[in-house]
């Protein structure tokens, strides 16, 4: 459990420089709003993804600290020792142990409960993720056009390889930022179908599970597009 802990708070502080450094490098005045937008959800979603182990700990926090509270006295000092304790516990819990420990709490065992919060917690990456994917679509086929007319401006001699490399920049940061996404919700994927397998009853959870493989198939297909544009006209670097 403690190797766990402190992997959860590597990757979060990780996370963390990096939105920091993100938002920092990115000049948002010269970015079009599908661009802002798209730099926006895609912080919110690895930030809230990383939240949700702060969460996790706190959820099994909470409860063990009311048992560790009623087993040490049962008084408002207890409750106070027992909290702070549970609260440490918590802390040190992530991965998908410490996630269905904290189903677990919430729903009391109950399996078919835990099922369905799973599913519910799925909807909700879903519908993050959806509006990514809107976002990304347009963001990408703007990106295209701005290749074209790029080779275009080059095949012309309006503009020098390099300069039109130059002006690529914020395609080649649109697709580090889709690329981002994309790892994050993978790893949610991942997360979500360890859990189904020790769960029962999850045609919800399944369903849920097959809409964010579509949503993550769909995005895949737009960065390869998007990085093939690249490619295609040697502005990938």
């Amino acid at each position: 459990m403690i190797g766990i802990g402190k992997r959860w708070h590597s990757r979060a502080l990780s996370v963390a420089m990096s939105i920091a450094v993100a938002g920092c490098a990115s000049n948002y005045e010269n970015m079009t709003a599908d661009e802002k937008l798209l730099h926006e959800q895609s912080d919110s979603f690895v930030e809230e993804n990383v939240m949700g182990g702060a969460a996790t700990g706190a959820i099994i926090g909470t409860v063990l600290g009311a048992l560790l509270g009623a087993a040490i006295g049962g008084d408002a000092t207890s409750a106070g020792y027992g909290a702070a304790a549970g609260l440490g516990a918590g802390a040190i819990a992530g991965g998908v142990d410490g996630y269905l420990q904290a189903k677990e709490a919430q729903e009391g065992a109950n399996q078919v409960l835990m099922a369905r919060s799973v599913a519910e917690d799925v909807r909700k990456d879903n519908q993050k993720l959806e509006a990514v994917l809107q976002t990304t679509t347009r963001v990408v086929e703007a990106d295209k056009q701005k290749l074209t007319r790029l080779q275009e401006q080059i095949a012309s001699n309006q503009i020098t390889l390099d300069e039109a490399r130059d002006k690529a920049a914020s395609v080649r940061e649109n697709s580090e930022v889709i690329e981002d996404v994309l790892s994050d919700a993978r790893e949610q994927r991942d997360k979500y179908v360890d859990a189904r397998s020790r769960l029962i009853d999850t045609a919800e959870l399944d369903d849920e599970i097959n809409r964010l493989n579509s949503e993550i198939a769909e995005l895949e297909r737009q960065l390869a597009s998007l990085n093939a544009s690249l490619e295609l006209t040697d502005l990938a670097s």
